[in-house]
């Protein structure tokens, strides 16, 4: 596998997708909202992780966002903000969908972190098997203070990963902690300069991806499997909960306090 060689991986209007030296880097390219995901997002990154597992020249997929602000901000507040009954289970439901599909992946997955990683998309890192996380990247889960919850599987693979104590303190606070907290405590793997994080992560990619695919891929369905389903109880609970978390009219006031503030989230 050459360097230099990078080729399109597909047309998509919120992400940027290209293979290179048997890496499929898939950037979250709506800077201005700090990557916010949305309902369209969620779609795309479905179809780009169908590409990147049906070519048999992807070795690894590699994900990061673009500019230096955020990796990921979480949802889509300008989709997510007015929707109720149905049309928010409906989200909630591709969301975990979206989410499953990444972690189903039968490829390495590294997420490369740098500035915010917050709600959804600290969830979307946790659906991939190894973090790089800038010195400067700040993570967690401000579901609690907007008045919701963590809601596509985040709940549950963030306890997979850090324990239930230290899940239970960042869902139940919905504290945001910096780069050197997430690696203590196991959330990332690495840390790197902000200037670093992107080319370490595909360095590191790229070493995966010079190894005998059978032997990668085969280790990676050996590991303990996914804890959540797309469609499963997880999802149906969920979609339910993120329902009900809007009645009453103080998730509204929540949400308005939150950006009152200044908060990113």
């Amino acid at each position: 596998m050459a360097e230099g060689s990078e080729r399109s991986l597909g047309a998509f209007e919120h992400l940027h997708v290209t293979l290179d030296d048997g890496v499929a880097t898939i950037v979250l390219n709506r800077p201005r909202v700090l990557n916010a995901l949305s309902s369209q997002t969620f779609r795309e990154l479905i179809r780009a992780m169908g590409v990147s597992d049906g070519d048999p020249a992807v070795r690894v997929v590699l994900f990061t966002g673009a500019g230096d602000r955020a990796f990921c901000a979480g949802s889509d507040l300008n989709e997510t903000g007015t929707l109720e009954g149905e049309a928010l289970r409906r989200f909630v439901l591709l969301d975990f969908r979206c989410k499953a599909r990444i972690a189903q992946c039968r490829k390495p997955t590294v997420a490369a972190i740098r500035g915010y990683a917050l709600g959804g998309g600290l969830e979307l890192t946790l659906a991939c098997d190894v973090r790089f996380a800038a010195t400067t990247a700040i993570l967690g889960f401000p579901e609690v203070e907007l008045g919701t919850v963590a809601g596509s599987g985040g709940i549950q693979r963030l306890q997979a990963v850090v324990g239930r104590g230290i899940a239970a303190d960042l869902l139940l606070t919905g504290r945001k902690i910096d780069a050197q907290e997430a690696w203590r405590i196991g959330l990332v793997n690495y840390l790197c300069e902000p200037d670093q994080v992107l080319s370490r992560a595909m360095e590191y990619a790229r070493g995966l991806a010079q190894r005998n695919p059978i032997a990668v891929q085969g280790t990676k369905a050996a590991l303990p499997p996914d804890p959540v389903l797309a469609a499963g109880q997880e999802a149906a609970y969920h979609s339910l909960l993120a329902q009900a978390c809007r009645t009453g009219g103080l998730y509204r006031k929540q949400v308005e306090q939150f950006f009152g503030r200044g908060d990113t989230g």
